[in-house]
Formats: C-alpha cells, structure tokens, sequence
C-alpha cells in the first residue's frame, strides 16, 4: 500500500515539475472578415435578421420608454426575476412587479437582464458573471429578456471580446456567457425542441439611443 502512494507522490510531483518545452504567441484576431462573410447592412437590421432566423426576436426601440411599456406589455401582471440592481430600478420606477429571490427564480416566468455586448454576424448576446448572480437569470425563466444598446452591437466576437477586455483588464469576469438563440436540443428522435435546457424564448430589447 505504501509502495503504491509512493508511486502516486513520484508521479504527480513530475507533473508538478515539468516544464513545456514547446512555446506559442497568441495572436488575438481583431478582423474575421478573412474567415467569415460580413455584415452588408446596418448592424442592428443584420443582428435582428439573424436572430429572429434563429428563433429569437429583436425588438428595436427608440428609446427607453418605448422599452420599458414593451416589456409591461409582455409580462402584464407577472412578476419578473431580476437581480441587476440597475434594472430593479427602472422596473420600480415604472411600477413593474419583480423580485430577486431564489424562490422568484424557480417560479417567475420572465428572467430581465442587461449584456456586455452583441454579435452581429450570429445573432449573440454576451453577457457576464458581473452583471448576473449565478446563471439563474439566463437559464431558469422560460422567457428571457435583454435590454441592450446599439452602441454595444458589434460586427463580429473578436471586436466584441475587445472591448470586454478593456471594460475589465485586470478585474476580468470568472464567467462569460454567449446566448444564441433560445435554449435547443435536438437530441431526442432528431426533432428539434425550445426550452429543453433553458429558455424557451429569448427577446432582445436593441435600443438605438
């Protein structure tokens, strides 16, 4: 028994200890233009287009107002499950029922969140571990809804990712999340299902200003 975990010590303290000899220069790729066919319309027209083609729906407002009455329209009665403090704001102001709770978070059909940015050219929404407690917000409710900005809308992941890094630098997020599209499996028979493993809808809210 002794001889084994001793063998065990020998070889993870060899792993512990061994030095790569191979060495590699990242190169960040900040164009995909070489890679992948770009955006030929306004960004918010060629995020919605593909988004929508991927079951999801963009909703692009002028401003917050128009925001704000979309979304009491939607959930009408209901109470939201939100833990950005920055939109409990706004829902309080509007008078707009929510709640933070973990008991709200397995019950409330409409989760609100904020992003860091959007990707154009799939349609994606990304968003942070700074922004959510947990992946509750983004993955218990049925219905998920986003409010984001034009000014946040990028062609491509790498521009998009650019600008996380500087946002955070050293203080990087321990999670980035990209949604595309709802919650899909198509596991089961070949026949595709929404809300197998997360929302059954996904709404972002673009405004322009």
């Amino acid at each position: 028994m002794n001889s084994q975990i001793n063998n065990k010590n020998i070889i993870l303290e060899a792993i512990r200890s061994h030095v790569p000899s191979w060495h590699y220069d990242y190169t960040p790729i900040t164009d995909t233009s070489n890679y992948f066919i770009q955006p030929k319309e306004p960004l918010t027209e060629w995020f919605k287009k593909t988004l929508e083609a991927l079951s999801g729906t963009c909703i692009i407002s002028k401003n917050i107002e128009e925001t704000i009455s979309y979304i009491k329209q939607k959930t009408a009665s209901e109470t939201i499950y939100c833990t950005d403090t920055e939109i409990q704001t706004l829902l309080t102001q509007y008078e707009i029922q929510f709640s933070d709770s973990d008991e709200s978070s397995r019950f409330s059909k409409f989760s609100v969140t904020h992003c860091e940015a959007l990707v154009a050219r799939t349609g994606s929404v990304i968003v942070s571990s700074n922004q959510i407690t947990g992946r509750r917000p983004i993955a218990s409710s049925e219905v998920h809804i986003v409010i984001a900005y034009a000014k946040q809308l990028y062609a491509d992941f790498p521009q998009a990712f650019s600008i996380i890094e500087s946002k955070y630098q050293n203080a990087f997020p321990s999670q980035i999340t990209s949604i595309t599209g709802p919650s899909r499996t198509a596991d089961i028979e070949k026949t595709l299902v929404l809300g197998a493993h997360g929302p059954k809808e996904l709404i972002v809210l673009l405004i322009e200003k």
